[in-house]
């Protein structure tokens, strides 16, 4: 699942994000489904060698279904951010049914995991090759020659790598030299915020083509201004919420590690609520194929992360690490403000 996930995480940043920040072009559309048809199969051969070599099964499954679930992945987000909407919620309730059988039917009669591991990723790879055909998406592995597009694929998907290995090198680092209960605080946080982060990677998505459709960068600017003072007054009541959940409902959700994850919780809000502010002035960047500077405001503050945490973590424990978390969040979110105020300036 780690696997899947950072595949289609790749793909969307370096491919359908960048099919989204022109949703007016088709050819935009056509040549970066051909991309991720490239991707995807080089991507299933590998794993399926992998797991055949590591007589993993539920890896050769990935890797014989993963050129249709990214085809799936792909036209998902495009269709939810561009307005098809009915086409793209009738794949995912396809998906979620037939996934769901399986599992009800595992629960009461011994099917083997590995199975219901494979009833989900050949569903949905079966699905989004008719979701392809359907939508006469081009499903032979292509590159086309354009070398601005294929730069800024490269770019933007390093940007991904970047942010995606911070993050696990946080984890590991804060893992190897920090007590357990920072871990289990980090993740229980992260759990509960679950919902509210499945929100804010949606208006990111979403947002790409909303800012991408102002004629002039100056009123594209305003724009997501509004967008993100109007994500905040939404986001912030959830969050005020999971602040004060009355502990017989976190204990419910969590078990033990409601106990550890509680101090940890205002801070990780205030850090979901800081990333989503920062998130939409990131997705102008995209839009506006600003690659290098991306790849340098990610750098920047994706580098000191993981050590800054640690060491506060070390010195403060939970509260050191939880709210250097949010502070770092703090410092991402202007920097990238401050970076499209002047990216979207007149000349």
């Amino acid at each position: 699942m780690i696997i899947f996930l950072f595949g289609s995480g790749l793909q969307r940043a370096g491919l359908t994000d960048s099919a989204l920040s022109r949703p007016a072009s088709k050819g935009a559309f056509v040549r970066n489904s051909q991309r991720g048809s490239v991707v995807g199969v080089l991507g299933g051969i590998s794993l399926a060698v992998i797991g055949t070599l590591s007589a993993n099964t539920y890896l050769i499954f990935l890797g014989i279904a993963f050129h249709g679930l990214l085809a799936l992945d792909f036209l998902r987000t495009y269709d939810a951010a561009v307005g098809n909407v009915t086409r793209a919620f009738m794949t995912t309730i396809l998906w979620s049914a037939t996934t769901i059988s399986f599992a009800v039917v595992s629960i009461v009669s011994p099917i083997p995991s590995p199975v219901v591991f494979g009833s989900w990723a050949f569903c949905g790879a079966t699905i989004g090759y008719i979701s392809a055909l359907i939508a006469r998406m081009p499903l032979v592995p292509r590159w086309p020659k354009n070398r601005f597009e294929s730069r800024i694929a490269g770019l933007f998907g390093l940007d991904y790598i970047v942010g995606s290995g911070g993050s696990s090198l946080t984890t590991a680092l804060l893992g190897t030299f920090v007590s357990p209960q920072v871990i289990a605080a980090i993740r229980g946080g992260g759990t509960l915020l679950g919902p509210v982060n499945l929100i804010s990677a949606t208006v990111r998505s979403l947002s790409l083509p909303f800012l991408a459709a102002g004629e002039r960068r100056i009123s594209e600017f305003a724009k997501a201004v509004r967008l993100t003072l109007a994500v905040s007054v939404v986001i912030t009541p959830l969050l005020g919420f999971l602040v004060f959940l009355p502990d017989t409902w976190g204990a419910e959700l969590l078990g033990e590690s409601w106990t550890v994850a509680r101090p940890a919780l205002l801070p990780l809000s205030i850090e979901t609520l800081l990333a989503l502010v920062g998130g939409i002035a990131a997705a102008g960047h995209r839009v506006a194929f600003a690659s290098v500077r991306t790849l340098v405001l990610r750098l920047s503050v994706g580098i000191p992360r993981p050590f800054i945490v640690v060491c506060c973590a070390v010195a403060w424990g939970i509260p050191g690490a939880a709210w250097s978390m949010a502070i770092i969040a703090a410092v991402n979110a202007v920097l990238w403000w401050t970076s499209y105020r002047l990216l979207t300036r007149p000349a």
